[in-house]
């Protein structure tokens, strides 16, 4: 279960990495601000399986889900693709 947990962790950093490499300038007024724009989906797709595999391995009441669900993952919405969290 170790190794499944783990592969489930190296895959989790491989999309962030996927997703943080098809990152786009934002254009605009935005423009100039160092903004970039992430696919929404996979950002989205990203928090869930994230959140969903801390609460596999540290458990509901844990800091490190606590901590997540208090960062900005927890509060991007639709008009967010910034890709902070990640």
């Amino acid at each position: 279960m170790a190794a499944d947990l783990g592969r489930r962790f190296a895959e989790l950093i491989q999309q962030a990495d996927t997703i943080e490499a098809k990152k786009t300038p934002l254009t605009g007024e935005f423009a100039g601000l160092g903004m970039f724009e992430v696919n929404a989906t996979a950002l989205l797709n990203w928090q869930v399986k994230a959140r969903q595999l801390l609460f596999a391995t540290c458990g509901e009441n844990s800091h490190q889900l606590s901590t997540f669900h208090d960062n900005k993952a927890e509060r991007v919405n639709d008009f967010d693709t910034s890709g902070v969290v990640i």
